[in-house]
């Protein structure tokens, strides 16, 4: 029923509302809604209602325009009720399970708490993005705004609007189909081979008066809008799941109500670039719209600064990654006047670059260990080096713990180790440490062509080295934190982009761990949830066969059973 007419907006509430198809669904995740509750009454009501009027005009001679009328009022009956009781204002919740799994979690709650007015969501569809056109359309409507049902659930004023275009995208599949046709070709052969309503599109000339969409690639994308004016884009991803997680819908909640961390990326000394996706730079996590993981999708602001000025109060954290030249004076000024207020870091350096580093992190009582950390592995480059958090790094950020449990590690290809002397004040945590005994390697440079090997005599020392630290002090009243990395590659667009046979590489997760203790725990959002319970069930297997039979033979058994006594007494009556 549900799929019935829904292209219809009035007919659409009604068929979508009669279906009993996935009804049940919220009861066996453990969540009861009043309007679950309230339609299984009335449409058990409903049809037996009819019923009974049906035997009542076959026994009793009446006008058919009486009976006609009984029919029109039972379903009239039955569609205000339904009406009424799917209204979000006027629905309420009982989430049954233990760990709440049903329910936003109390991070996300106060976040939407602090939403006050009106908030609109408008999902704009391009008919000329083929990966996203049935997403949202009309016949999809209804299933879209389930993927918002817990944030009505807090807010029922939520409004949800669809705006239907079309207007030229990026996609090379379109140009080796159609090579010789314009966007508006392109349009009308989509319309003819999906058999599209063209005059529900609006044109490429139309929908830019309403709106820009040119930097979001004219990709389906939706537009939060609070009655007050803040705005902000929810984006889909290129990954397996698609669609925004609670992180990601909160985190742009967030950027509505509150002024969420700004991120300054260091520019004019050779540093990783932000907006270049070459295998060095750091594009991906930052400013990559289609990642999930980017930090502009997880609720933070990134821009790039320079030292030739001081750095804008509004800078919560500055990255550091990798200088390759040296701070002038009145640059080295500005950079002081940053940590002197308090500003947290992320420092990321490389084995190649000691020479414009070490002055840097000599200030916080860091140095890198001469040579580069090289591990010896049959299958993998001496320089590919393997590091896994440390305990304490486990206790510091949650996300580390997770790696650590689920045995995921770290590639670091290429990465110095880190020494800590405490007389800078700064008190040291060590995140990550070489999974096995490793050298700094002094000499060999060429892991390709030549061998490395451990000798001592020029200061090799073989151990388990820590590659990445915290750091901590008391500024003005507050925590300045700082990280400090061995290696920049880690979390380069190449790095991210790769895989290492063999190895359970989740170098990704030290975004989001990384940025989520320099924020101060703002964001990524916190959705975590306790452990359930009752997570094992322990049963044998002659047990399970037992139970098979039991659920699968004897239990319908005895209905069939059952159902023919009853079928026998009515006879005898």
């Amino acid at each position: 029923m549900k799929n019935l007419w829904q292209e219809f907006e009035l007919v659409r509430e009604i068929t979508y509302w009669l279906s009993i198809s996935g009804r049940s669904g919220e009861f066996i995740r453990g969540l009861i809604c009043s309007e679950d509750v309230i339609y299984f009454i009335t449409v058990s009501a409903l049809f037996l209602v009819l019923t009974v009027i049906r035997l009542q005009a076959n026994r009793q001679k009446a006008p058919w325009t009486m009976t006609i009328g009984k029919y029109s009022s039972v379903l009239l009956i039955a569609s205000v009720i339904g009406y009424f009781s799917s209204r979000p204002a006027l629905m309420t919740y009982y989430d049954a399970t233990a760990t709440k799994s049903n329910t936003l979690t109390e991070n996300s709650q106060d976040v939407v708490a602090k939403m006050k007015g009106g908030l609109t969501i408008t999902t704009y569809v391009n008919a000329l993005d083929l990966n996203d056109l049935w997403t949202a359309m009309p016949a999809q409507v209804k299933q879209d705004q389930e993927r918002f049902r817990q944030y009505v659930r807090f807010k029922p004023e939520i409004k949800m609007k669809y705006v239907y275009y079309y207007d030229t995208v990026i996609d090379p599949r379109q140009d080796e189909r159609w090579p010789d046709k314009n966007t508006q070709e392109r349009f009308q052969e989509i319309v003819k081979g999906y058999h599209l309503d063209s005059t529900m599109f609006l044109a490429p000339t139309t929908i830019r008066k309403q709106i820009d969409l040119w930097p979001e690639g004219n990709r389906f994308v939706r537009l939060l809008e609070r009655e007050s004016g803040e705005k902000t884009f929810l984006r889909v991803y290129n990954d397996m799941y698609h669609h925004p997680f609670e992180t990601e819908i909160t985190a742009a909640f967030k950027r509505l109500v509150m002024e969420l961390p700004k991120v300054g990326f260091l520019t004019g000394h050779g540093e990783r670039d932000v907006k270049k996706i070459g295998d060095r730079d750091y594009n991906t996590f930052t400013w990559d719209k289609p990642f999930r993981n980017s930090l502009l999708n997880q609720g933070f602001d990134v821009e790039e600064v320079n030292l030739n000025s001081p750095i804008p109060k509004d800078i919560n954290i500055l990255v550091i990654a990798e200088m390759r030249s040296e701070l002038l004076p009145t640059q080295k000024t500005n950079l002081d006047q940053y940590i002197a207020r308090g500003g947290n870091l992320m420092i990321l350096s490389e084995p190649k670059r000691k020479e414009y580093m070490d002055p840097l992190l000599a200030e916080f009582g860091v140095k890198l260990v001469p040579g580069q950390l090289v591990s010896i592995s049959e299958d993998h480059a001496p320089d590919l080096v393997v590091v896994k958090p440390t305990k304490e790094g486990q206790e510091l950020i949650y996300h580390f713990d997770q790696m650590a449990k689920l045995e995921y590690v770290v590639v670091n290809p290429g990465v110095s180790g880190l020494e800590f002397n405490p007389e800078k004040g700064y008190k040291a945590i060590p995140l990550f440490v070489t999974d096995s005994l490793v050298w700094n390697e002094m000499q060999t440079t060429d892991f390709v062509d030549d061998t490395a090997r451990l000798n001592p005599d020029l200061g090799e020392v073989q151990q388990r080295y820590n590659t990445t630290l915290a750091l901590t002090r008391k500024v003005n009243g507050r925590t300045q934190k700082v990280m400090v990395f061995g290696d920049a590659d880690c979390i380069s667009n190449g790095e991210l982009s790769s895989g290492h046979k063999g190895i359970r590489a989740s170098n990704f997760t030290l975004i989001p761990g990384s940025f989520f203790w320099l924020s101060d725990e703002e964001v990524p959002i916190d959705v975590r949830r306790p452990t359930p319970p009752d997570d094992l069930v322990y049963l044998s297997e002659k047990e399970a066969s037992t139970w098979t039979i039991i659920l699968r033979w004897i239990i319908p058994a005895l209905m069939i059973i059952l159902a023919f006594v009853i079928w026998l007494r009515r006879r005898g009556r």
